[in-house]
């Protein structure tokens, strides 16, 4: 599994405790020899060593990341808002996934559950 998979999973994780209300802080330093992978990863070396994230703290860092994943998922969400539409209209499903950049077979999926939706109104 990759590096930025396994942070992505970490950071929601971390975005779980949070709406409970955990300590963020005691949660990371928990998982800190299990993060090692990111620190020991080649691109985040160069990115550190680029950035100097040494200086940032481990809870800056992973607010940032939550940031980060919450901004990829509004313009997913807003992609799927484009879909909809499209398919709404009549566009064919190969056309709406080139244009909105959304996988073809997430297309495909997304028109399977509006037609259910239609059929049980």
């Amino acid at each position: 599994m990759g590096a930025f998979l396994l942070f992505a999973m970490f950071i929601d994780k971390l975005k779980e405790a949070e709406n409970r209300g955990d300590d963020l802080d005691a949660i990371v330093k928990e998982h800190e020899n299990e993060n090692v992978y990111v620190y020991n990863d080649p691109v985040f070396r160069i990115l550190q060593n680029e950035v100097k994230l040494c200086n940032f703290s481990s809870r800056y860092l992973m607010m940032e990341g939550m940031n980060m994943v919450d901004m990829a998922l509004e313009r997913f969400e807003a992609k799927v808002e484009v879909a909809k539409n499209l398919l709404r209209d009549g566009d064919p499903a190969e056309r709406v996934a080139r244009n909105t950049g959304i996988p073809l077979y997430t297309v495909l999926d997304l028109k399977k559950k509006m037609r259910r939706r239609r059929a049980t109104r």
